[in-house]
């Protein structure tokens, strides 16, 4: 005579309530694809989710090019599984499939080559020779960010990992989701060559700047998916094992407090450690690279601002802190912004840089046209670039300069904040005389 299976405390036999619960997702499920085969996937309605997906491409990649990289590592292998799978069901010869596909891939890559080597090559001088590897790789698996070191990154992040590479073994095993393990893969491997030293294989990270920090994101990406679905495996297992499968109420205890630890580590415990991060950006007394505006410097613009006749247009270096004159008080400046000038512009900081003391012709006209007024200096470098010297951002161009010749010059104000006797450090507004130029 069969034994009967035991009961549970509240009469139920085990895995009963598991079993419903499945049985009722099964069709959930059913009904969802069901509806997606009758409208979404339809005939009429695939060429606008086509239509769509190519706009939001083209969208993605007007915002900034990198992300088109983006997409395509982590889209892919599921493109290619796609492909494949649409190509040995294509009823032709294999020399067909061969002659037909290899030159349009080849051509394709050739053609992508061609017009993007340029912006490769330059995008490539972004790499940091002193990165460490191992450091790098460690702080990847922890969702670590930039920054001095914090006790609150790490606890919840590290086991979510964990559970990550788990299901990552998992789906391997049954061959399911390849294509995401293989996104992990490729982002993983990018990040990898990215994040040490400069080496060959480090350009093919060029899409990124050669810089580990943007490939970051698409990496977690994967693994908090799949940390998410291993967490759930891991429940699973747990739930069937005799110490739970028998007590719904112990189920539901370490429910409670496995909801608590993660919402614990993985958020409440690491805002002390965010906050240390945009303090870092952020607080001028803490700040890594140094603060754009100080104190001192704002009153300055402050005081002299409302002075200034209507139509003034302010000469200086935005990494100085110009670009505030305008940001603040309203009063237009040359370079509003730290990227580099355009070709004209770059020539006039190139020539005054060249240690003569005068100006071409060429860079007086174009400090004409651009209606130059005045010139704002600041040489208060407890500010800009505090904890790594004078923040120079035209490092590709170690002549450049933004310090107009003396004779052009009549000083408005100056603030000094250095003490008498000791070398000048402050901020000087001075008036342009263009007739004097040249």
């Amino acid at each position: 005579m069969a034994r009967s299976r035991p009961r549970v405390e509240d009469g139920s036999r085990p895995g009963a309530a598991r079993r419903g619960v499945v049985r009722a997702s099964g069709a959930v499920s059913k009904r969802l694809r069901a509806a997606l085969d009758r409208g979404l996937y339809s005939s009429q309605l695939a060429p606008w989710i086509a239509l769509a997906f190519v706009i939001g491409t083209i969208g993605t990649a007007a915002t900034h090019p990198t992300a088109v990289f983006n997409l395509t590592l982590l889209l892919g292998p599921a493109v290619i599984a796609v492909s494949y799978r649409g190509l040995r069901a294509w009823k032709a010869g294999l020399k067909l499939k061969f002659f037909t596909v290899v030159p349009a891939v080849l051509l394709g890559l050739t053609g992508a080559g061609l017009v993007l080597w340029r912006y490769l090559y330059s995008m490539s001088r972004f790499a940091n020779p002193e990165n460490v590897l191992w450091a790098n790789l460690g702080r990847l698996l922890i969702d670590y960010p930039k920054g001095p070191f914090h006790w609150g990154f790490g606890i919840g992040n590290t086991a979510f990992t964990l559970a990550a590479l788990y299901a990552a073994w998992q789906l391997f095993r049954r061959r399911r989701l390849l294509w995401l393990l293989a996104g992990l893969g490729a982002s993983l491997f990018c990040f990898t060559v990215a994040a040490g030293t400069i080496w060959p294989l480090g350009y093919l990270a060029a899409p990124w700047y050669m810089q580990f920090s943007r490939i970051a994101p698409l990496v977690w990406l994967c693994l908090w998916t799949l940390g998410a679905y291993g967490m759930l495996l891991i429940w699973e297992r747990l739930t069937l094992t005799p110490a739970l499968a028998r007590h719904p109420r112990r189920q539901r205890n370490l429910a409670v407090l496995a909801v608590a630890v993660l919402a614990l580590a993985t958020c409440a415990g690491t805002v002390p450690g965010r906050i240390e991060v945009v303090r870092g950006a952020y607080d001028p007394t803490r700040i890594v690279r140094g603060t754009m505006l100080s104190d001192p410097e704002r009153l300055f613009m402050a005081q002299q601002a409302p002075r200034l006749p209507r139509g003034s247009k302010i000469w200086g270096a935005s990494y100085q802190g110009a670009s505030y004159w305008w940001i603040l008080f309203g009063v237009p400046v040359v370079n509003p912004a730290l990227n580099w000038p355009n070709a004209s512009g770059a020539a006039v900081l190139r020539d005054l840089g060249d240690g003569d003391g005068k100006l071409s012709e060429a860079s007086c006209d174009y400090l004409r046209r651009r209606g130059v007024t005045h010139y704002y200096a600041d040489a208060d470098l407890s500010a800009a670039g505090a904890k790594r010297g004078h923040f120079n951002w035209t490092w590709e161009q170690p002549k450049s300069s933004f310090v107009l010749p003396r004779q052009m010059l009549t000083m408005v104000a100056k603030n000094r904040l250095s003490a008498p006797g000791e070398p000048f450090r402050g901020q000087i507004l001075y008036r342009v005389n263009l007739d004097k130029c040249g």
